[in-house]
C-alpha cells in the first residue's frame, strides 16, 4: 500500500481520488506538529512490517521502548476495540494519537462533533409538537422531513442540497432528493430528533393548557391532620352513572339524567349532606340543573342542621359552576352568621393565553380533591342500580342503547299507571324517589367504611374475647363511643398472654371511619336563629339590568329575576315610608314564587317595608294600565318636587317642567283597583314566619333597627 492508497481510504468514501487525498492533506495540517511528526514516523514503521516477509519476526524486531511488539501489531492490524481501523485497513489515519488530535475528524477520532441537527430546525419540530393535539412528537417530525424532501427550506439547514452538502461534503449532489421518511438523511432520524424533544411539563402546556400540565409541577401538599370538623366543606356536583324516570307536575315521565350536589368535610371526609336534581327539559329545550339557589338552600340544610363552630370560622370550598355561591349569597352569609362562614372559591381558572391563540379556561378540580375522589367509590357502590351507562361513551354498557330505547316507549305507558300499578312493573330504570333512597344508602355505607386509606386517620386495633365474640375497640374516644368502656377496663386487668390472646381474636387494625372521627371531634357547634335561617331561605337581588337597584318613587319597584337561563323582568307595588327617590335598597324574595311579594332593605340592611307582587297589565287591561301609568306620573311628581326643593325656585322649575304638567293632571284623575282589596296569597311554610313578623306593625310605628335580624327579634318581643 503506498501512500496515495492510504490517503485515498482515509477520504470520504463519496469523493473521488483526488477530493478524498485534498480532504485528508487539509486535516492531516491542523494536527498539532508533535502528533504530526510522530504519526509520520510510525507510518515509516508500519511500511517496513508490511514489507517484511514475516510479520510475527518484523514486530519483534521493530519493537523499542515505549512501543511493545503487541502495540505495534495492534497499530498494523487494528484488533481489539479498535478492530477494522488498523494501518492495513485505513492507512495513515489509523496511527494518529487522537487523544492529542484536537478533533480532526478523520477515521477513529472521539471527540464530539458538530450535532447533525441544526438548532434551529430542533426549534421548529418542537414548535409543531407542542402545537399538535395529536401524535405531535412523530406528526411533527414527518412534517420536517416532507418538507425538506419537496425542496422546501428548512429552519437553521436549508433546502435538502444544504443537508446534503454537509452530510457528503465531497459527492456531486444528485438531481432529485435521495432520502424519504423510510431514508432520513444521515443523523436525521425519528429517534435522533426524540432525543432533544421538549420535556413533558412544555409539552403539556402547549397541547391541552394549564390543566393538562399541573401534573408536571411540584406538588402542593396539605397536612389535614390539624384541621377539625366543620372546619372546612367542600361542595362539588357529580352526574350519577345511571338514569331515571321522573314524574312531571303535569303527569308526564320523562327519562333524565341524575345528578347530585354533594357537601364534604375534609377534616373528617364524611358527607354532611347532599341534594339530588334531575335533569328535566323543559319545553324550550333546555335542561334543569343546579342554580344558585339549590346551593344556598343547601348551605342553610347544612347550617340549620348542624350549626356553626363556636371556636373557630367555617370556610366553604365552592367552584363557580353548578356548585356555586353568588355574590349576594356570599354577603348574605357573611351578615347573618356575624363573619363565621366565609366562601372560597377554587374555580374556574382562567389562563392569560394559550399557544392556539385562545384564552385557556379550566375547572380546578385540585381545589376539591377530596370530594373528587369520593365519586369513584361512590359509583361503585352504586353499580348494582339499574340502568347503569357508564362514567363515559367508552364505558357504557353494551345494552344501555336497548334499555334506554325501551324505557322511552314505556313513557306514554307509565303516564297512564297509577302508583300502585307503576309499583308492580319491573322497569329498566328506577324512579328519582327510589334512586333518592338508594344514594342515602350508599352515602351511609361509606360515611362507615373501614377499607381506606385516608391520610389523618388514627388506625385502632380491637380485641375479642374469642372468635366468634364481638371485636372490641382498643381505644378509649372509640370505646366511649361504642359503649364498650367497662370492656376495655377489663382487657387492662388481664395479663399479658391473655391480652395477646383476644389482640389474636380482635383480627387486623383498622382505620377508624369518617363517621366515627366526626363524633370523636366533633366541635361545640352554635344553632343559626330563626330569623337567620329564614333570611338564607330568601333570595337577595341587589342588581337591576346590571345596575344597583334604585328606588325611582311612585310606589313601585321593577326587579330582574333569573329562572334557569331565562331572566325576567317583575313590578311589584306598595307604599313606603322613609325611603328617598334614587335610594340605593336590597330585595329579599322568593323568585320561585315572586307572588309572595318582596321585603326592601336599605345598604345599612335596615327593614323599609313589604311590596306585593303585580302582573305586567294586556292590552284590554285598562285599571291595570292606568295603575301603571299611575305609578309612572306619582314618581314624576317625586323629582319635580325634589328639583323645586333643589333649585329653591318653583315657579321656574315648573316653567321648566313646560306642557308635562298639564298631562299630569289629566292622568292623575285615572285610579286603578286599591290594593288592600286585592286578594292575598298564602306564604309558603319556610317564609310563613317571616312575613307574619313584617305584618304585626307598620313600618310607620316601627323605629329602623341596625340590621335585619334585630329587627325581626323587635318585632317579636
Amino acid at each position: 500500500m503506498d501512500l496515495s492508497d492510504a490517503l485515498m481510504i482515509t477520504g470520504n468514501a463519496l469523493c473521488t481520488p483526488e477530493q478524498a487525498q485534498a480532504d485528508f492533506s487539509q486535516a492531516f495540517a491542523k494536527l498539532p506538529p508533535t502528533v504530526r511528526t510522530e504519526t509520520l514516523r510510525l507510518d515509516q514503521v508500519m511500511r517496513q512490517i508490511h514489507a517484511a516477509r514475516f510479520k510475527a519476526r518484523a514486530f519483534n524486531d521493530l519493537a523499542e521502548d515505549g512501543m511493545s511488539a503487541e502495540t505495534l501489531k495492534r497499530l498494523y492490524y487494528g484488533k481489539g476495540k479498535s478492530s477494522g481501523l488498523g494501518w492495513i485497513a485505513i492507512g495513515t489515519a489509523a496511527l494518529i494519537d487522537h487523544r492529542q488530535c484536537g478533533g480532526c475528524g478523520l477515521a477513529g477520532c472521539h471527540h464530539q462533533r458538530e450535532v447533525a441537527i441544526p438548532a434551529d430546525t430542533l426549534k421548529a419540530w418542537r414548535k409543531l409538537a407542542v402545537t399538535n393535539d395529536k401524535r405531535g412528537l412523530s406528526e411533527s417530525w414527518k412534517v420536517i422531513i416532507r418538507d425538506l424532501i419537496s425542496g422546501k427550506e428548512i429552519a437553521g439547514a436549508g433546502t435538502w442540497r444544504d443537508v446534503f452538502a454537509k452530510a457528503a461534503p465531497f459527492a456531486q449532489p444528485p438531481e432529485n432528493c435521495p432520502w424519504s421518511l423510510h431514508r432520513p438523511p444521515p443523523g436525521w432520524s425519528e429517534a435522533s430528533f426524540m432525543r432533544h424533544k421538549a420535556d413533558k411539563l412544555l409539552y403539556e402546556l402547549g397541547r391541552k393548557g394549564s390543566f393538562a400540565a399541573w401534573n408536571e409541577l411540584p406538588e402542593v401538599r396539605i397536612d389535614l391532620t390539624t384541621l377539625r370538623p366543620f372546619e372546612w366543606l367542600v361542595v362539588d356536583d357529580h352526574r350519577l352513572d345511571f338514569k331515571v324516570f321522573v314524574t312531571m307536575p303535569d303527569g308526564k315521565v320523562q327519562l333524565v339524567e341524575l345528578w347530585g350536589l354533594f357537601v364534604m368535610d375534609v377534616a373528617t371526609r364524611m358527607i354532611v349532606s347532599f341534594a339530588l336534581k334531575p335533569r328535566v327539559a323543559r319545553e324550550d329545550g333546555t335542561v334543569m340543573a343546579f342554580e344558585h339557589r339549590d346551593m344556598q338552600h343547601l348551605i342553610t340544610h347544612v347550617l340549620t342542621t348542624y350549626g356553626v363552630p363556636k371556636d373557630f370560622s367555617q370556610r366553604w370550598i365552592v367552584e363557580n359552576a353548578a356548585a356555586a355561591v353568588s355574590t349576594d349569597c356570599e354577603r348574605l352569609l357573611d351578615f347573618v352568621t356575624s363573619g363565621r362562614v366565609t366562601i372560597k372559591r377554587s374555580g374556574i381558572q382562567v389562563g392569560d393565553f394559550h399557544l392556539s391563540g385562545f384564552p385557556e379556561r379550566w375547572g380546578n378540580y385540585r381545589g376539591k380533591r377530596w370530594l373528587e375522589s369520593y365519586f369513584g367509590p361512590l359509583d361503585v357502590v352504586l353499580g348494582g342500580v339499574k340502568g347503569q351507562m357508564g362514567s363515559d361513551y367508552w364505558s357504557k354498557p353494551g345494552s344501555f342503547d336497548a334499555r334506554q330505547a325501551f324505557g322511552n316507549r314505556l313513557l306514554k305507558l307509565l303516564e297512564k299507571c297509577t302508583p300502585e300499578k307503576r309499583a308492580k312493573l319491573a322497569l329498566p330504570f328506577e324512579w328519582a324517589g327510589d334512586a333518592h333512597w338508594l344514594v342515602s344508602e350508599a352515602v351511609e355505607l361509606l360515611n362507615h367504611r373501614t377499607d381506606h386509606q385516608l391520610e389523618g386517620f388514627q388506625e385502632v386495633r380491637f380485641f375479642a374475647y374469642d372468635t366468634t365474640s364481638q371485636a372490641l375497640p382498643l381505644c378509649p374516644q372509640l370505646a366511649k363511643l361504642h359503649g364498650t368502656e367497662q370492656h376495655l377496663t377489663t382487657f387492662s386487668q388481664v395479663p399479658q398472654q391473655l391480652q395477646e390472646l383476644w389482640l389474636n381474636n380482635g383480627g387486623r387494625p383498622r382505620r377508624i371511619t369518617p363517621a366515627e372521627k366526626m363524633e370523636m371531634h366533633r366541635p361545640e357547634m352554635l344553632r343559626l336563629a330563626p330569623e337567620a335561617v329564614q333570611d338564607l331561605l330568601f333570595d337577595e337581588v341587589t342588581k337591576y339590568k346590571g345596575n344597583p337597584i334604585i328606588w325611582r318613587g311612585g310606589d313601585a319597584l321593577d326587579l330582574e329575576i333569573k329562572r334557569a337561563r331565562i331572566k325576567t323582568s317583575v313590578r311589584f307595588y306598595g307604599k313606603l315610608l322613609n325611603i328617598e327617590q334614587g335610594q340605593k335598597v336590597i330585595a329579599r324574595l322568593n323568585t320561585d314564587k315572586p307572588e309572595l311579594g318582596v321585603w326592601l332593605l336599605n345598604e345599612k340592611r335596615q327593614y323599609l317595608g313589604h311590596l306585593r307582587h303585580s302582573t305586567d297589565p294586556t292590552h284590554d287591561d285598562v285599571e291595570g294600565l292606568h295603575k301603571m301609568m299611575g305609578a309612572q306620573i306619582a314618581a314624576l311628581n317625586q323629582g319635580k318636587k325634589r328639583l323645586n326643593h333643589l333649585t329653591n325656585a318653583p315657579q321656574d322649575a315648573l316653567e321648566r317642567i313646560g306642557e308635562l304638567e298639564q298631562l299630569t293632571d289629566t292622568i292623575n284623575t285615572m285610579t286603578g283597583k286599591d290594593d288592600e282589596d286585592a286578594e292575598e296569597i298564602p306564604a309558603l311554610p319556610e317564609s310563613a314566619g317571616f312575613i307574619r313578623a313584617v305584618k304585626t306593625r307598620t313600618p310607620s310605628t316601627v323605629a329602623a333597627s341596625g340590621d335585619a335580624e334585630a329587627f325581626l327579634k323587635s318585632l317579636q318581643s
